[in-house]
């Protein structure tokens, strides 16, 4: 039986507030793409502990807010942040990634060859 994107999305929705997000050190935000997003810029570890040193007005803690993208429908974005390699270390070096996203989904992206 085909679901509808009405059902997909509660079936999403559902995942997302019952998944143990502590596990993996995220916080998630469920954004809707149907317009352009703001471009924000997350500094390193590194720079987001000396930069709350020198400006703690600005930047409010010292730790690195890293972020990934995962898309529900078709969705066209920037692309070139990793590579497809860098990509495939992810999805065989953090089991949590392959979780959010899927299996299938995980494998598609490790099957490619270019």
């Amino acid at each position: 039986m085909a679901k509808t994107n009405a059902d997909k999305l509660k079936r999403l929705r559902a995942w997302v507030q019952n998944y143990d997000w502590g596990r993996c050190g995220a916080e998630a935000q469920v954004l809707s793409a149907a317009k352009a997003l703001s471009i924000q810029a997350h500094p390193d570890k590194a720079l987001a502990k000396e930069l709350h040193k020198l400006q703690p007005n600005l930047y409010k803690d010292g730790n690195h807010k890293p972020e990934m993208a995962l898309a529900i429908t078709e969705f066209r974005a920037l692309c070139g942040f990793i590579t497809l390699e860098e990509l495939k270390g992810v999805l065989e070096g953090v089991p949590e990634i392959v979780e959010l996203v899927g299996t299938a989904s995980a494998n598609q992206v490790l099957d490619i060859d270019e």
